[in-house]
């Protein structure tokens, strides 16, 4: 199983950086785009991914800098004459929602040249992408039901994100609410574990992560000005810590096996 950061940045327009998103390459010849923020038919021609070669993506959540970019990159689909098949998982709450958009910017996916389809998941159950590969996704606070946002028609939800491949799994955070949220999936030994560090206090990621049980963290979701303190408070923790910490950049590459 491969990974790409695709883009590693906040949800703050950085002139250096991709919104944050993922590319999975798993060993049974299926992929999976991990959301798509504006610019992200940009990016993926950065990495000299074909849109014609996605099988799949997953929405965590309905912030533009994880979904806007979907509609373009449909577009730039449709114009290359794409012709495989594509499955686009999102959130059982978001199907209308989602749906409604992609219409709005004349992209309904039954009127593609290429079959599309929305997959809606639950929070806690298992989707299979391919016999051996798939996810499960669970609810965090980055986006509450009962939040502000939330009137008839619209109910966003967040999820942050386990991947399998047979054995072996790592964890993606995507944005999170709280520190509740690191403390429910820390305590499991993930091959690597990926998490956002713009929307908990480092000093309460520094305590969480003392205890967690991956060998590898990679941290994502920050703009590049905060790139000398995340490197100074990597300085400050405990030396074996400190080891299992990498800032992901753009365009990261890692493989599991």
């Amino acid at each position: 199983m491969d990974i790409t950061f695709l883009g590693t940045g906040s949800g703050k327009t950085d002139p250096e950086k991709y919104h944050s998103s993922l590319f999975i390459e798993f060993d049974d010849s299926q992929n999976l785009l991990i959301d798509s923020g504006d610019s992200i038919s940009r990016c993926l021609q950065r990495n000299y991914i074909d849109y014609s070669s996605i099988q799949n993506i997953l929405i965590t959540h309905t912030h533009s800098d994880h979904l806007a970019g979907l509609p373009s990159l449909l577009t730039q689909m449709k114009i290359c004459r794409r012709k495989e098949a594509l499955k686009i998982f999102v959130h059982k709450k978001h199907l209308g929602m989602i749906s409604h958009l992609l219409k709005i910017f004349h992209v309904p996916l039954e009127f593609l040249d290429f079959e599309a389809e929305l997959v809606p998941f639950e929070h806690g159950a298992k989707t299979k992408i391919k016999i051996h590969s798939g996810f499960f996704a669970y609810p965090n606070t980055h986006i509450l039901p009962e939040g502000k946002y939330t009137s008839p028609g619209i109910n966003p939800v967040s999820s942050s994100i386990k991947i399998f491949e047979n054995d072996k799994e790592f964890f993606y955070t995507s944005d999170i609410g709280n520190e509740n949220d690191l403390i429910n999936y820390v305590n499991y030994p993930y091959e690597i574990f990926i998490t956002e560090c713009g929307h908990v206090s480092l000093n309460a990621m520094g305590k969480i992560l003392k205890g967690i049980m991956s060998p590898e963290i990679y941290l994502i979701h920050y703009h590049s000005e905060e790139l000398p303190v995340l490197r100074d408070w990597i300085k400050s923790l405990e030396p074996e810590l400190q080891k299992k910490i990498m800032i992901a950049y753009d365009s990261l590459r890692k493989t599991i096996r």
